[in-house]
């Protein structure tokens, strides 16, 4: 017997649902039944209870039957949509779903993760004749993926933005996404870089929302000086390459963007166009919250304690570091004196602010599913060559427990059970004597570390009489138990 309310199933005899509590059927047909004795009606009552209860059967049997086919229509218009598949992670996916299968960014190059827990690297064909390679390199900093297309910087290449796009599953084709006169022509390019002018490399920290890729433009240390009107200037770029602007006049050094809001701390950077210089005014510092054309802004959180030997201009000038949006909260780093690098997090109307962590952070990840939070040791945002230890924290019961060390400035991301590094030094392959790296990854299960390894191969063919055919060109990765943490 099913419970009529919620649906659960319940003892024949039972007079109460053991789930919410609701009068059974068996409960309401006995007082029908003692009615009819009474009024001497009990054949009627009988065949209005054997009536109800068949018409129960009948809708949950309806009931379940929907539940089912919206199920299984949700699946397949996933997998046709091509939507990102660890949604309850933090904002830069290591690992994305579209309807070829499943791929690892690893560090700066895409792989294929097969069923059978192969690896399967996905070259790159360009539609020039000047550029067909068969690989890249993509910043995980400067590149993004909207279900269908990656938009990336090429970091071998200064001038111009690409375009990557899945032809099958083990192919990406590479075009011009922005050229370089779109580039120059823009408001990321100032007359004082000289010849230098056309760069793209100082947009940095994309994400993307709807028809817009936002960025944060962070000049090198070599072109500070000549470009500090525009640091720190929060950006964006349309997915169809006609235009690259900045959204008012607003700055930030670390935002993220959902669902049409921009969550950003402005860290209080000040260009004085007169005296050409800059200053860090503290008073401004602090989360805000804008609508992604500007409008709407809002103050969420300036309650920084700060330190005047913690200020930094021109270099890390953070008290707030990694703003992440998660379900209804944002996630970042709080660098501030009181904050000591934990990672905090707050409603995303500014309400309800807690650590999370114990310890100082360098990055985090965030499992929402599971209600978890890891994250790597770092002191005030300092990064420091020591190893860094990984830690794993129940965020409800504010529990947290070490799992392994791991090298330097490691930025990870949480999927599936498995903690995923996108490390830049992770993409060489080697030989097959010596295999290279090409990224890592943590299973959580069985509290092993993977290497993904990889090596090239070339072999000379030869005719019959001994002249050299042609050279071919053979490539492995695989997964192993790695070498270092």
């Amino acid at each position: 017997m099913y419970c009529k309310n919620c649906g659960a199933t319940i003892k024949e005899e039972a007079k109460y649902c053991p789930k919410c509590g609701t009068k059974t059927i068996y409960e309401e047909s006995v007082k029908t039944d003692n009615i009819a004795l009474e009024t001497g009606n009990i054949n009627e009552s009988k065949s209005n209870k054997h009536h109800k209860k068949g018409i129960v059967i009948l809708v949950i049997s309806i009931i379940a039957v929907a539940v089912i086919a919206l199920a299984s229509f949700l699946i397949i218009n996933s997998l046709i949509s091509n939507n990102y598949i660890n949604s309850n992670s933090t904002e830069k996916p290591a690992v994305i779903k579209n309807s070829y299968g499943e791929y690892y960014i690893g560090g700066a190059n895409t792989f294929l993760l097969n069923s059978d827990n192969s690896v399967s690297k996905v070259d790159v064909k360009s539609s020039s004749e000047e550029d067909n390679s068969n690989y890249h390199i993509m910043d995980v900093y400067r590149s993004v993926y909207d279900g269908e297309s990656f938009f990336a910087q090429d970091v071998s290449v200064r001038n111009e933005l690409y375009k990557y796009t899945f032809s099958d599953n083990d192919t990406l084709e590479k075009e011009v996404w922005i050229d370089e006169q779109t580039l120059n022509n823009s408001v990321v390019v100032t007359e004082k870089r000289g010849s230098f002018n056309s760069y793209s490399g100082n947009m940095r920290y994309w994400q993307l929302d709807g028809e817009y890729i936002y960025f944060i433009y962070l000049p090198s240390a070599e072109y500070f000086i000549e470009e500090q009107n525009i640091a720190y200037r929060l950006g964006k770029i349309s997915k169809d390459g006609s235009s690259i602007e900045f959204i008012g006049n607003e700055t930030a050094s670390t935002y993220a963007v959902k669902d049409g809001w921009i969550y950003y701390y402005d860290n209080g950077y000040t260009y004085d166009n007169d005296y050409n210089r800059y200053s860090c005014d503290l008073s401004r510092a602090g989360i805000y919250k804008m609508k992604s054309d500007g409008s709407q802004k809002q103050l969420l959180l300036n309650n920084f304690e700060t330190d005047e030997n913690d200020i930094r201009i021109g270099g890390d000038l953070v008290y707030c570091d990694k703003i992440n949006i998660v379900d209804d909260y944002i996630y970042f780093i709080d660098h501030s004196k009181n904050g000591k690098s934990r990672v905090s997090r707050m409603k995303t109307d500014g309400s309800e602010q807690e650590f999370v962590s114990d310890k100082g952070a360098y990055s985090y990840t965030v499992d929402s599913e599971n209600d978890k939070l890891y994250y790597a040791t770092g002191k005030f945002g300092m990064r420091q060559i020591e190893a860094k230890t990984i830690y794993e924290v129940s965020i409800g019961k504010k529990t947290e427990v070490e799992l392994f060390k791991y090298g330097s400035q490691p930025e990870f991301s949480y999927y599936d059970n498995h903690l995923y590094f996108t490390n830049q030094d992770h993409y060489r392959a080697g030989t097959e004597s010596d295999p290279g790296v090409c990224g890592m990854r943590y299973d959580l299960n069985s509290k092993t570390m993977e290497s993904l390894y990889g090596y090239i191969a070339h072999t000379n063919i030869y005719d019959e009489n001994g002249f050299f055919e042609k050279r071919v060109t053979t490539s492995d990765y695989y997964w192993g138990e790695a070498k270092y943490y």
